[in-house]
């Protein structure tokens, strides 16, 4: 017959550590939302920066735009023209703008992300 040992264990800080993953839903939550409003308007200024300069009129319609409720942002260019600067035509030679200020963003972003969670989480 075997002997059965019961033992106890005692965790130290249970309340304390509870409270802090009842806040990290929040922490994580807002971290995110900087993230994504810091990237919006870096990717705005990315286009500008990027964006040929004539009249100036292309870099003028570039605007940002982020919506905290979804957590999401988009910088979009409202020239009418803009779309033939960035992919050419057929008698122009295409400027990209948009797209190699994509590219910054999805290099960058992550990095952001994690840095704001990080961040967020040393508060708890």
């Amino acid at each position: 017959m075997a002997i059965v040992r019961r033992k106890t264990v005692t965790v130290k800080g249970l309340p304390k550590l509870l409270a802090k993953l009842g806040r990290l839903g929040n922490v994580v939550d807002a971290a995110s939302r900087r993230a994504v409003e810091a990237e919006t308007y870096d990717v705005r200024d990315d286009m500008k920066r990027g964006a040929p300069f004539k009249t100036g009129a292309l870099r003028e319609s570039i605007q940002a735009e982020y919506d905290s409720k979804a957590i999401r942002g988009r910088a979009v260019a409202t020239a009418r023209y803009a779309g033939f600067v960035e992919n050419g035509t057929d008698d122009t030679r295409a400027q990209p703008f948009a797209q190699p200020a994509a590219e910054v963003s999805r290099r960058r972003f992550p990095k952001r992300t994690r840095a704001e969670i990080i961040a967020g989480l040393k508060t708890l």
